[in-house]
C-alpha cells in the first residue's frame, strides 16, 4: 500500500482507511500500530 494514497483515517470499534481511488480498507489490529505510526496518527485513548 502506498501511504501517499491515504486521504483519510476513520476510527470506531475497526479502524479503516479511505484511498485516494475511494477505496475503504479495513485494518486488523495486527497492522494498526505500525500504520498509524508510519502515517504519524496520534493514537487516543
Amino acid at each position: 500500500m502506498n501511504l501517499l494514497h491515504v486521504r483519510k483515517v476513520v476510527r470506531g470499534k475497526t479502524a479503516r482507511i479511505l484511498m485516494s481511488n475511494g477505496d475503504e480498507i479495513d485494518v486488523s489490529e495486527r497492522y494498526r500500530d505500525v500504520l498509524f505510526e508510519a502515517l504519524n496518527v496520534v493514537r487516543r485513548r
